[in-house]
C-alpha cells in the first residue's frame, strides 16, 4: 500500500533520568588537592628547620621538579620512579603522598593506598591524603573504611567544602545506603547558601530515585519561589514538576501554576509545558471534563494572537474528536499572517485528510503562495493535494517548480514517480523513484512506494521484495510497509505469510481500505469465502471510490 503523509501526534514520553554525583574514576584535574608535590613539599616543611638541609640538596630539589611535571604531563610511571628516588632523602608525608597519587592514577589502587596510610600515619591532618585515601578506598569498594575518611575530610574543611568533597561523599553514601537516606539526610545538613543549586539537583535526583512525586515538588516550588526570570537551562525542572502535579492527579493546580510560570520563561518552554498537557489530556479529561474548557480560556486570553499557541489547542481538540472546534480553530491559524510553514501544512493536512474538506485546505493553502514562494516544500505538499485530487497536470506543475527550487530534494523526486504511477507513465515513474533513492537510498517511503508499484504490475519481484524487506527493516510497525509486504507474498503465492502482515496491519490501523481488500483476496485464495466477502465489504464501505477496489469489482463482473 503506497505510505501518504497523514496527521498525527507523536506524544513523547520524557523519561526525567537525573544527573548522578557518582562519577567514573576522577581524573587528575578534578582533584581539589592536585597541587604539584614540589609545591606541596615546600609549604608543608616551610617551617620545619629540621628539613631545610633536604631543600638545599639540589638533587631531591630536580627529583620533586621532575615528578611534578611527569605528573602534569601525565607520565605517570616516570613521576613515580622519581618520587622513589627522592623518598630515599626524605619519607616526608609529601612525597609519599605524591607516590599514593600517581599510582592511583595508573589504578594501581592497593599501592595507593599502602603509600596513602603510611602518609596518613605521619600526619593524621593532611587533607590531600585524607581526600586521596578516601578516593582510593571508594575504588576498592571499601565503603566503610572510605566513609571514615570522608567524614573526617568534611570536618577538617568545615566551611572550606568544595563542590567535589560532596560528590565523593554522595558517591560513597549511595553505595552504602541504596534507599539514598542517607545521601538526603546528608544534603539537608548542609546549610552554605553556595551550594544551593547543587543540593536541590541532587535532593530531586534522588526523590525520582524514590518515586517521593510530594518532595519533588516541594523542592521545585522552593527553587522558583523567587520571581527571578527562569533560564532556558532550568526548563526541564518546569517539566517535571508540571509532570509530577498532573501525576498526582492535581490537574488545577498544574494548569495555574503553568499560567503564573509562564510570565518567567520563554514561549518556546511554555510550548513544551503545552505538550505535556497534551501527552496526558485523555486521562486529565475523563477526571476533569471542564479541564479543556479553561485551557482554552487561558490561551486565549495569554496568547491571543499567537498561532503556535492556537496549534496546541487545535491538538487537543483533534485528540478528543471536537470536529468543530478543530474547524474553527484552524480556520483562526490559517487567517494569522504570521504563520509558519510547517503549521501551514499541519493545519491543511489537518483540513484535508481528516475533515475531508478537500478544496477549501487547497484554497486556504494556496493563499500563502507569495509568502512561502521559495519553499520546495509548499509546492511538494500543493502538489500532493492536487495527485489525491486527481488533478495531475496541476499536481506536476507544482512538483517541477519544487523541483526547479531545489533539484536535489529526494522528496520530489519521490511524489513526482508516485504521480506518474497514477498516471501509469511507468518507464518515468521508475526512474524518478530510483533517483530518488539515488539520494536518500534509506528513505522508508520511498522504498515501499516503489516496491508496490512494482507489485501491482507484477514487474521484477525480487527487486521490489528487496525495496520491501529494507523498509520493513526501517520501519518495522509502519502498517502500511507491513501492508504491501504482504502484498508482495500474494505476488508470489505464499498466502499464510501474505494474511499474516496484511492481518498485522490491519491491527495497527484500521481505518484504510486497501488492507482489507487485499486480505478479502488473499482469503478467496485460501478458499475463505465467506471472510473474503466480509472483508471485501469492509473496504468498499471505508473508501468506495478506491481505485483498487472498483478495478477488482470489474474484474469480478467478467
Amino acid at each position: 500500500m503506497k505510505a501518504k503523509n497523514v496527521v498525527w501526534f507523536t506524544l513523547i514520553i520524557m523519561a526525567l533520568i537525573g544527573t548522578s554525583c557518582r562519577s567514573p574514576k576522577p581524573i587528575s584535574e578534578n582533584f581539589s588537592f592536585y597541587s604539584d608535590v614540589y609545591t606541596l613539599y615546600t609549604k608543608a616543611n616551610e617551617f620545619d628547620t629540621n628539613t631545610k638541609k633536604y631543600i638545599k640538596n639540589k638533587y631531591l630539589v630536580d627529583l620533586l621538579v621532575n615528578a611534578s611535571k611527569n605528573e602534569q604531563l601525565g607520565l605517570y610511571h616516570q613521576a613515580i620512579v622519581d618520587l622513589l628516588d627522592a623518598l630515599r632523602f626524605d619519607t616526608s608525608k609529601v612525597i609519599l603522598f605524591g607516590l599514593a597519587r600517581n599510582f592511583y592514577f595508573i589504578e594501581k589502587y592497593t599501592l595507593a593506598f599502602d603509600y596513602g596510610i603510611r602518609s596518613y600515619l605521619l600526619d593524621s591532618n593532611f587533607i590531600p591524603t585524607i581526600e586521596l585515601l578516601a578516593w582510593t578506598l571508594l575504588e576498592r569498594n571499601q565503603f566503610k573504611e572510605a566513609i571514615f575518611f570522608s567524614n573526617r575530610l568534611i570536618k577538617l574543611k568545615g566551611r572550606n567544602l568544595t563542590q567535589n568533597d560532596l560528590k565523593l561523599h554522595l558517591n560513597i553514601l549511595d553505595r552504602l545506603d541504596n534507599t539514598y537516606k542517607s545521601s538526603i539526610d546528608f544534603l539537608t545538613s548542609i546549610q552554605e547558601p553556595k551550594f544551593e543549586d547543587f543540593i536541590n539537583s541532587q535532593l530531586i535526583y534522588y526523590y525520582f530515585l524514590n518515586n517521593d512525586t510530594n518532595n519533588i515538588i516541594n523542592v521545585v516550588e522552593k527553587i522558583f519561589s523567587n520571581k527571578e526570570k527562569i533560564q532556558d537551562e532550568r526548563y526541564i525542572l518546569l517539566d517535571l514538576y508540571i509532570r509530577n502535579l498532573i501525576n498526582k492527579g492535581e490537574y488545577q493546580k498544574a494548569l495555574q501554576k503553568f499560567e503564573e510560570l509562564s510570565e518567567r520563561t520563554s514561549s518556546e518552554n511554555n510550548l513544551k509545558l503545552c505538550d505535556i498537557f497534551i501527552q496526558n489530556l485523555k486521562r486529565i479529561d475523563s477526571t476533569n471534563p471542564g479541564f479543556i474548557k479553561e485551557f482554552d480560556g487561558l490561551i486565549n486570553r495569554k496568547y491571543q494572537n499567537d498561532f503556535r499557541f492556537h496549534f496546541k489547542l487545535l491538538q487537543m481538540y483533534f485528540i478528543l474528536d471536537d470536529t468543530s472546534k478543530v474547524y474553527s480553530i484552524s480556520n483562526k491559524i490559517l487567517s494569522n499572517d504570521n504563520i509558519d510553514l510547517e503549521t501551514l501544512i499541519n493545519v491543511s493536512y489537518i483540513l484535508y485528510y481528516n475533515l475531508k474538506l478537500k478544496n477549501e485546505a487547497i484554497q486556504k493553502f494556496q493563499s500563502f503562495k507569495f509568502k512561502f514562494l521559495d519553499e520546495p516544500i509548499f509546492y511538494n505538499v500543493l502538489g500532493e493535494f492536487y495527485v489525491n485530487n486527481k488533478e495531475y497536470a496541476l499536481a506536476e506543475n507544482a512538483f517541477l517548480k519544487s523541483l526547479q527550487l531545489d533539484s536535489n530534494n529526494y522528496q520530489t523526486y519521490s511524489n513526482l514517480a508516485w504521480l506518474y504511477s497514477e498516471t501509469e507513465e511507468w518507464d518515468k515513474s521508475d526512474s524518478l523513484y530510483m533517483r530518488s533513492l539515488e539520494l536518500f537510498p534509506d528513505n522508508p517511503i520511498t522504498l515501499n512506494n516503489f516496491a508496490y508499484s512494482l507489485i501491482q504490475r507484477g514487474k521484477n519481484l525480487n527487486y521490489a521484495g528487496k525495496l520491501i524487506e529494507k523498509a520493513i527493516k526501517l520501519r518495522p510497525d509502519d502498517p502500511n510497509l507491513l501492508d504491501t509486504y504482504g502484498w508482495y507474498f500474494y505476488k508470489i503465492n505464499d498466502f499464510e505469510k501474505a494474511k499474516e502482515y496484511i492481518e498485522k496491519s490491519i491491527s495497527l490501523d484500521s481505518s484504510r481500505a486497501e488492507p482489507f481488500l487485499h486480505l478479502s483476496l488473499i482469503l478467496r485464495k485460501l478458499g475463505r469465502e465467506e471472510e473474503a466477502n466480509y472483508n471485501f465489504e469492509k473496504a468498499i464501505s471505508i473508501d468506495p471510490n478506491n481505485k483498487e477496489i472498483l478495478q477488482e469489482l470489474e474484474r469480478q463482473k467478467k
